[in-house]
C-alpha cells in the first residue's frame, strides 16, 4: 500500500492536479517572473545607453543583442549574456569609426544602420570587460537558453475591430 498512486477526480470527471505538476509549475513560475524581471532590465539599459550617446536609438541596441543571442555558439568562452553586451560595445565601437581586428588585422568599418555584427568579428578584452562590468553594476547576471524566453519583441497592438 506504500507504493499506491491514484488520481482525485470530481463527480462531473475533472482530475485534479495532486503534487508534481503543481511543484513544477511553481518553478515555472519562478522563472517567468526572473526572464521578466531580465527582460526589463536589459531594455532599461539599451534605452539609457541609448540615451546617454544619441546616436543610436534603444531598439537598433536591441537588435544587435539579439543577432548576437542568435549566433552565440556554446562553445565560447563567456555566458551568453556576458558576450550578447559585450558584442554591444562592439557594435558601437564600430559606429563610431574605431579600428577594429579582424584576425591579425585591423579594418575600419563604416556602415549605416545595417546591424550584421559578424559571427568572425570577436569582442575585444576591453569589450568583455566593459560588459562584465555593467552585468555587475546593473544586476543583469541571468543565464537564459534561448533568446526567444526572454520579452524583448515590441509591442504590437491587435487589430481588432468591435462592432
Amino acid at each position: 500500500m506504500d507504493n499506491l498512486e491514484f488520481e482525485v477526480s470530481s463527480a462531473s470527471g475533472i482530475k485534479y492536479d495532486t503534487g508534481l505538476n503543481a511543484v513544477n509549475k511553481d518553478k515555472q513560475d519562478v522563472d517567468e517572473k526572473s526572464m521578466i524581471e531580465f527582460s526589463a532590465k536589459l531594455v532599461d539599459l539599451f534605452k539609457n545607453m541609448a540615451e546617454e550617446r544619441g546616436d543610436v536609438t534603444y531598439k537598433k541596441l536591441k537588435e544587435v543583442y539579439i543577432e548576437a543571442a542568435n549566433v552565440y555558439r556554446e562553445d565560447y568562452s563567456q555566458k551568453k549574456n556576458n558576450w550578447c553586451i559585450a558584442k554591444i560595445f562592439l557594435y558601437l565601437d564600430i559606429k563610431t569609426g574605431r579600428k577594429i581586428q579582424t584576425d591579425d588585422s585591423y579594418a575600419n568599418i563604416d556602415f549605416e544602420d545595417k546591424i550584421n555584427i559578424s559571427l568572425e568579428w570577436a569582442p575585444s578584452e576591453e569589450n568583455l570587460e566593459s560588459a562584465a562590468s555593467i552585468i555587475k553594476e546593473k544586476e543583469l547576471d541571468y543565464d537564459f537558453e534561448s533568446i526567444d524566453n526572454l520579452y524583448l519583441e515590441d509591442y504590437k497592438p491587435l487589430n481588432l475591430k468591435w462592432e
